[in-house]
């Protein structure tokens, strides 16, 4: 006996699949190893040091420290967001003024992770270094365009002037009623509207008339460009010997129109994809992939896949004794243990689903993505690496 699933789940999924005669695809979310470097533990607290040196005819004195704290910024936020790293502050340079500024802070019962970890400082594990060289130039210029302009004179109809188009039209009609049968509605037609032509002035272009010359015309406009490279290493703290190495080559945007980036955007620019790559380089991170359902399972099951009931999905293949389920019923609960993140579960559910149906490529894939998905999330939480979520900077110690 099937257990009996909620009536709203249900009709929600009938109506998510209603005119569908092909399940759709699901989404699931992996956390992935960095693409670099194995220990991310060992340096998961980073001294975060930009050395920027700038060329060109933009930059000005003191450019160079606010792009290496552009560049800073850019590179905490990403590797925060990932949620492995913790980066220091600063603030942390005069410890003096870190405790004093933590203790107002605990004093007036903020929770901020300042009131933390001024006064509890981790020492970094690493410094992760930052050379970019940047080159930008802009030059002012004049851009010019020859087009034709073409002068169009109107003809302005006023009532009881006798030029309406229409009224012409109309006296043409009416003459040759006679030699043209069947024009003698489209002439009265005509006539009725040359009535009301014959009250609203209005004007009409005149072709005939129309003039045409070539004139030329000149702006100020700027041309921009440059280029820029960029060296990256993670170095552990105690040792000259980098742990994570990489060089970039730059794509600095470039403009010609009628403004030019600033330096600030134009490093961001030029910056923001290269730090990703560093970032995606040495912090685990997520990725949002798409898993096909198999629509020959049990139909109530699917629907309810469909309609992202996922553990009600699963409560309904599990209420199928273990004999009367098919391979596409174990990929299915494996593709919805999957989706939940318990890619252990999934993994079993896979394998049973290959020993039914072993000559299916498609289940033995999955089986094989849920199998590295646990085995990475098996191995960093032996490592002790943390995602920010569970660490919340330690701020509940503030008060």
């Amino acid at each position: 006996m099937k257990r009996a699933i909620p009536l709203r789940i249900v009709l929600a999924a009938a109506a998510l699949s209603a005119g569908c005669s092909t399940p759709a695809k699901v989404s699931a979310t992996y956390l992935l190893p960095a693409r670099a470097l194995t220990d991310v533990r060992s340096v998961d607290v980073l001294a975060i040091e930009p050395v920027v040196r700038l060329s060109g005819n933009v930059a000005e004195e003191g450019d160079e420290g606010r792009i290496a704290g552009l560049a800073q910024q850019l590179l905490s936020m990403q590797l925060y967001r990932r949620g492995f790293y913790r980066t220091t502050d600063s603030l942390w340079g005069s410890m003096d003024g870190a405790a004093e500024l933590g203790s107002l802070l605990v004093q007036t019962g903020s929770r901020h992770g300042y009131a933390t970890l001024l006064a509890e400082p981790d020492p970094a594990k690493a410094v992760l270094r930052i050379e970019v060289d940047l080159s930008y130039d802009v030059r002012k210029t004049t851009k010019k365009q020859t087009f034709e302009l073409k002068t169009v004179p109107y003809v302005i109809h006023r009532p009881g002037d006798g030029n309406g188009a229409i009224g012409k039209t109309a006296s043409a009609l009416t003459g040759a009623t006679g030699t043209l049968p069947g024009l003698g509605k489209l002439a009265a037609v005509a006539q009725a509207a040359a009535k009301v032509e014959s009250l609203v002035p209005y004007s009409l272009p005149d072709s005939e008339a129309t003039t045409t010359e070539r004139v030329s015309a000149s702006w100020d406009a700027w041309e921009s460009g440059g280029k820029g490279r960029m060296h990256v290493s993670l170095v552990p703290a105690g040792s000259e010997e980098a742990v994570y190495e990489r060089d970039f080559d730059l794509k600095v945007p470039s403009s010609f129109g009628a403004s030019s980036p600033t330096l600030a955007r134009v490093a961001a620019a030029a910056l923001a994809p290269a730090l990703e790559e560093v970032v995606l380089d040495i912090s685990p991170n997520t990725e949002v992939r798409q898993l096909d359902l198999n629509p020959a399972g049990d139909s109530q099951a699917v629907l309810l896949l469909e309609a992202g009931a996922w553990t009600d999905a699963i409560e309904a293949i599990e209420a199928i004794p273990d004999e009367g389920r098919t391979a596409a019923d174990w990929e299915n609960l494996g593709v919805a243990f999957e989706v939940l993140g318990d890619y252990r579960a999934a993994t079993d559910a896979y394998e049973k689903a290959v020993a039914m149906d072993p000559e299916n490529p498609a289940i033995g894939n999955k089986m094989a993505s849920a199998a590295k998905a646990a085995k990475f999330r098996k191995d960093i939480r032996a490592s002790g690496a943390k995602a920010n979520e569970d660490t919340s900077f330690r701020a509940t110690k503030s008060k």
